[in-house]
């Protein structure tokens, strides 16, 4: 499920990235605040058109944040399906690559994003997860 949120904010948003003319679509200024969207995704659970729904919203709408609190692995351990493919690691052969995606096709107006892992997310896949937030294109939120 995508739950769509607009946040007022009283001070400006602080855009991670570094170029001054950079201020994506989203984020209108109404007097003296910033009118700023967000979005709570969680329980995915590894469906691809979960994430593609999610993918094609963000392109869309632009938000300054993107939070995935959590069951966004499939469960189990049984590969995913995409297309006719098999989908042996998730995080490294799906999640990555359409991140990347985002990410190039949005430029300075791709979002800060929050990973959390949730109970049905097993824990061996937090180096993974790490990875992801190597090649910024999420920040990874853990209780260690």
């Amino acid at each position: 499920m995508i739950v769509l949120k607009r946040i007022e904010r009283e001070r400006p948003f602080e855009s991670h990235c570094k170029h001054e003319k950079c201020l994506p679509d989203n984020r209108a200024l109404r007097k003296d605040k910033i009118l700023t969207t967000s979005f709570f995704v969680t329980d995915l659970h590894g469906s691809i058109s979960k994430y593609e729904s999610l993918f094609h919203e963000i392109i869309k709408r632009k938000p300054a944040l993107v939070f995935v609190g959590g069951d966004l692995l499939p469960n189990g351990r049984a590969p995913s399906i995409i297309g006719s493919e098999r989908v042996a690691d998730f995080i490294s052969d799906y999640l990555i690559p359409r991140f990347s995606s985002v990410k190039k096709q949005l430029g300075c107006s791709y979002p800060e994003v929050f990973v959390i892992m949730g109970n049905d997310d097993h824990r061996d896949r937090e180096e993974k997860l790490m990875e992801g937030e190597r090649k910024r294109l999420w920040k990874y939120l853990n209780n260690s």
